[in-house]
C-alpha cells in the first residue's frame, strides 16, 4: 500500500479549483450504511457524509490532515466529531476506513469531482470558487420552537468550511506552507491545533459571498426567509392544535379561507417570548 505522506505528491494544478483537489468515493461502512468519503489530495483532509436522512444527522466527522492517519500513536485513524451543539471532540474511530486507503492511492491521479453530485439527502454543485454541498433537512422542537440551521459544506482549494446545525462553523484550511489558517472572520478562534471555529452568521455575511461569487444579500436573505418560515410554521402548528386553542381561546380565530390563525399578542413564537401554547 502507498505510504500516506506528502513529500512525493506530484499533482500539478490545472486551474480547475476545488474539484481537482478533492476526490471522493461512495460505499457502505462496516454496518452497511451508505456514505461518501472525501479526501483532499494535497493535505489529506478527510470527511464523511451519510446519505440516509436519519444517519445524516449524526455528528459531522472529519480528519484534519494525513498526520492523523499515518502518525497516529494508536495505529489507526483518529478523527474529530462536530456535535450538534457546535462542540468538537477527538475520537479514536473512523467508519469505512478502507475508503481512506482507496483515496490515498489515487491522490496523484487526475480525477475531478463532477460539477454536481447527489448523495442521498445531500446535494452538491460547483458555485464560484467552491463545491457547495447542502442538506436541506432541519430538526424542529415543539417544546421551545428551536430549530436547527441548514447544513452547508464548502470544499475549497485549501480545505473545507462546514456550517453545522447549532450556529457554529468548523474550518480546516491550509496555506501553501501547510499552516492552518482561519476562514476570514475576526472572531474565529483556534480549537486545539486542528481547526477553527466561528459563528455561522459571520461566515454567511463575510466569507461565503466572496467564495460563491455573489452579493452578501444572496447568502443572508434566503437564510433570514428560512428562519421566518420556520417560526411561522411553529405558530401555525399550535393554531391547529385543539389543546392550544382550549388553553388560550382568545389567541386564535378560525378563518374561512385559512383555517385557524394566531391573533394573540406578539408573534406567537416562543423564540420571541410567547408561552408554550400562546396563553
Amino acid at each position: 500500500a502507498r505510504t500516506m505522506t506528502l513529500e512525493d505528491l506530484s499533482h500539478v494544478s490545472r486551474g480547475l479549483g476545488p474539484n481537482e483537489w478533492w476526490d471522493a468515493v461512495t460505499g457502505r461502512d462496516e454496518y452497511g450504511e451508505l456514505l461518501t468519503t472525501f479526501m483532499h489530495k494535497r493535505w489529506g483532509i478527510s470527511l464523511q457524509i451519510y446519505h440516509d436522512s436519519r444517519r445524516s444527522f449524526l455528528p459531522f466527522r472529519f480528519i484534519p490532515n494525513l498526520g492523523w492517519i499515518s502518525n497516529s500513536p494508536k495505529g489507526y485513524a483518529q478523527a474529530v466529531l462536530m456535535l450538534g451543539s457546535g462542540k468538537v471532540e477527538v475520537v479514536d474511530y473512523w467508519f469505512a476506513s478502507r475508503h481512506l486507503q482507496e483515496l490515498n492511492n489515487a491522490r496523484e491521479t487526475d480525477t475531478i469531482l463532477p460539477a454536481s453530485m447527489e448523495m442521498g439527502e445531500w446535494s452538491g454543485r460547483r458555485v464560484g470558487n467552491v463545491m457547495l454541498i447542502e442538506n436541506f433537512d432541519l430538526l424542529y422542537s415543539s417544546q421551545d420552537d428551536c430549530f436547527t440551521e441548514r447544513r452547508q459544506l464548502l470544499l475549497t482549494e485549501q480545505g473545507f468550511i462546514f456550517l453545522g446545525m447549532g450556529g457554529t462553523t468548523v474550518s480546516v484550511q491550509y496555506n501553501e506552507n501547510g499552516e492552518l489558517v482561519p476562514p476570514g472572520t475576526p472572531e474565529s478562534y483556534l480549537e486545539g491545533d486542528f481547526c477553527y471555529l466561528s459563528e455561522s452568521s459571520a461566515i454567511r455575511s463575510s466569507v461565503m459571498p466572496a467564495l460563491l461569487g455573489v452579493p452578501p444579500n444572496e447568502v443572508t436573505e434566503p437564510y433570514d426567509k428560512l428562519c421566518a418560515a420556520m417560526k411561522e410554521m411553529a405558530v401555525q402548528q399550535r393554531a391547529n392544535n385543539p389543546f392550544s386553542r382550549m388553553l388560550a381561546p382568545y389567541a386564535y380565530t378560525n378563518t374561512r379561507k385559512h383555517g385557524w390563525k394566531w391573533i394573540g399578542k406578539g408573534t406567537g413564537n416562543m423564540l420571541d417570548g410567547s408561552k408554550v401554547f400562546g396563553e
